[in-house]
């Protein structure tokens, strides 16, 4: 998330050239970083829901281990919400701090 807000610092800076407010660049910005962390997770879910079932047969056969892996849905729920956290604080963070910027200093890529 943090490359997002880096590649699209140009285009910060003109939305807040063209008089864009703070919120809504942030806004914008945060929602696209959790929309697409959203479609992760259910990606992510949907995969390992069907590769325990091969991963224990994997486990069991080869190292002969009497405890399997599972998967539970409070553990997918956990993961997930800790995933949308970081989603949501890895995209605020520079997303405030090149909001603080003058337009000016995002786009010619001055240092605060």
């Amino acid at each position: 998330m943090l490359f997002s807000c880096s590649d699209k610092r140009q285009e910060i800076g003109v939305l807040r050239a063209l008089g864009s407010n703070k919120v809504g660049v942030s806004l914008i910005f945060v929602v696209s970083n959790l929309l697409f962390a959203i479609i992760c997770i259910v990606l992510s879910i949907i995969i390992a829901y069907f590769l325990t079932p091969l991963f224990n047969m994997l486990i069991v056969n080869e190292a002969l281990m009497a405890q399997a892996v599972t998967f539970s849905y409070r553990q997918g729920f956990l993961i997930a919400g800790l995933v949308l956290l970081a989603s949501l604080l890895g995209s605020i963070i520079p997303v405030v701090r090149l909001t603080k910027m003058k337009s000016i200093d995002i786009i010619s890529e001055r240092k605060m």
